[in-house]
C-alpha cells in the first residue's frame, strides 16, 4: 500500500497542537526493515528532538524521512520538525522501484521560498546505498530547510545525485560527505554529487570526497548551483567528476581539486 511505514512516529493532524502536540524526545535505533516498497521505512510528520540511530533499512522506496504534518483548517504542510539526529544508519536498496530518496528532510511549505516552519536536523555518519532517479530524488534529499548538516554520509551508487539541496534551504552545512559510483537512470542523464538546483538555498559545501563507479565513469559535475541559490565551496576533491562545479547560480570558490 501506499503510504506504508515501517516505523511512524506522528501525531494527529485533524487537531491543532494544543490538542495533538508533536512526538517528543523518541528513538528509533537497531531496528531492521526492509521491504517497504511503495513507500517509507522510517517517518516522522512534526517530530521534536527525534533520534534516528543504527538502523538498517533495505529494500524501500524511501529509506527515512523526517517531514511536516498538515495544519486542521486548510490541509497545508504547516507544522514542521525540530532538532532531529538520523545517524549512522545503513539504508539500501537493491531492487528495482519507483524513485525514492535514502533520507529526506523537509520542512513546511508548498511554493518556492516558503518560510513556515523550516525543519533544522543532522544527518551524520549514514551509508546510502542505491537510492535517488526521478527529477529530485537523490541519496539524501532536502528542503524547507534551516540550519541543517550532512556531515561524514557515504553515498554509493545512487541514480542522478548523491545529495540534493532541491529548493528553500537556508545556511545548510555539507561536510566531509563521500561520494562514489553515481548512476544514470537514462543514457543523456547528467548526474551530479552535490546539487542546489533551484533557487533559495545557501551552503557551505567542505571537504567532499567524489570518485568514480568501478568501472570508471565519472559523473557529470560534482557541485551545481541554480540560479537564485549561493554555494561556498572549500576543499573538495571532485576527481570523480568530468566538470567540479557547473550552473548558473553563485558559487564561491575558495578551492577545489
Amino acid at each position: 500500500y501506499v503510504n506504508s511505514y515501517g516505523v511512524i512516529v506522528s501525531r494527529d493532524d485533524r487537531c491543532d497542537l494544543s490538542a495533538a502536540p508533536r512526538s517528543a524526545r523518541v528513538r528509533v535505533e537497531r531496528n531492521r526493515i526492509s521491504g517497504v516498497r511503495r513507500w517509507e521505512g522510517i517517518d516522522t510528520h512534526s517530530g521534536d528532538d527525534m533520534t534516528i540511530c543504527d538502523n538498517t533499512v533495505q529494500d524501500c522506496r524511501v529509506g527515512i524521512a523526517v517531514v511536516p504534518s498538515k495544519d486542521p483548517d486548510d490541509r497545508s504542510y504547516r507544522i514542521g520538525s525540530h532538532r532531529a539526529v538520523i545517524a549512522r544508519n545503513r539504508i539500501e536498496r537493491n531492487e528495482v522501484l519507483l524513485p525514492g530518496s535514502g533520507i529526506v528532510v523537509r520542512g513546511a511549505g508548498s511554493r518556492l521560498g516558503d518560510d513556515l516552519d523550516r525543519t533544522d536536523a543532522v544527518v551524520t555518519g549514514n551509508e546510502v546505498v542505491g537510492h535517488g532517479g526521478g527529477p529530485r530524488e537523490a541519496g539524501i534529499l532536502a528542503y524547507f530547510t534551516r540550519g541543517l548538516t550532512l556531515s561524514d554520509n557515504h553515498l554509493d551508487r545512487c541514480a542522478r545525485a548523491a545529495i540534493s539541496l532541491y529548493h528553500s534551504n537556508d545556511a545548510v552545512i555539507v561536510t566531509r560527505n563521500s561520494v562514489s559510483g553515481l548512476r544514470r537512470t537514462e543514457r543523456t542523464q547528467m548526474t551530479a554529487a552535490i546539487e542546489a538546483s533551484s533557487a533559495g538555498t545557501s551552503a557551505q559545501v567542505v571537504a567532499t570526497r567524489v570518485r568514480p563507479a568501478s568501472d570508471g565513469t565519472l559523473c557529470s559535475v560534482g557541485l551545481v548551483c541554480g540560479t537564485g541559490s549561493t554555494v561556498t565551496a572549500l576543499a573538495n576533491d571532485w576527481s570523480g567528476a568530468a566538470r567540479p562545479v557547473g550552473g548558473s547560480g553563485t558559487i564561491e570558490r575558495f578551492s577545489h581539486g
